[in-house]
């Protein structure tokens, strides 16, 4: 098995700031067992219950994630703290846009094996979800980590 397919993290992610960092890193380990779930799935070993439980990973931990960092931008009072949550709440907005409506893993048989179709959904979930977060450290986090740097 190709292990550094599953290392999702790279070092220019960091922001300087543990916390934030190391809960970054624990966000891109959930999307890379997506994508290792899609892989090890066609052997027949997983079911649909399983793609739904780690969606639900995702998305919990994303939400439990934000909240540290907007509990972080409150404390030391960060001048784009609306600009920023509104990022964190687009995510939410289109990741479960994804989930209920364009692909609709609520009426997905749980106790059915992933076929083709659940694979599909487990690495469109793990793309977006890398390419958002991606995205939001480069334009938000990693100014967010400046502002930090400089009050704590």
């Amino acid at each position: 098995m190709d292990t550094a397919k599953y290392n999702l993290w790279k070092p220019e992610y960091a922001v300087d700031i543990d916390e934030i960092d190391s809960q970054h890193k624990k966000f891109f380990e959930y999307c890379a067992n997506l994508v290792q779930l899609a892989d090890v799935s066609s052997e027949g070993q997983h079911t649909n219950a399983d793609l739904v439980n780690m969606t639900f990973k995702l998305r919990t931990y994303g939400l439990w994630h934000f909240m540290d960092e907007e509990a972080l931008m409150l404390k030391h009072k960060y001048p784009q703290m609306i600009a920023h949550i509104r990022e964190h709440n687009r995510y939410f907005v289109q990741f479960f846009t994804h989930i209920e409506k364009e692909y609709n893993i609520f009426t997905l048989d749980i106790a059915a094996l992933m076929n083709e179709d659940s694979r599909s959904i487990a690495l469109f979930l793990s793309g977006f979800a890398v390419g958002w977060l991606e995205q939001h450290i480069y334009t938000k986090d990693k100014s967010l980590a400046e502002h930090l740097k400089r009050k704590m």
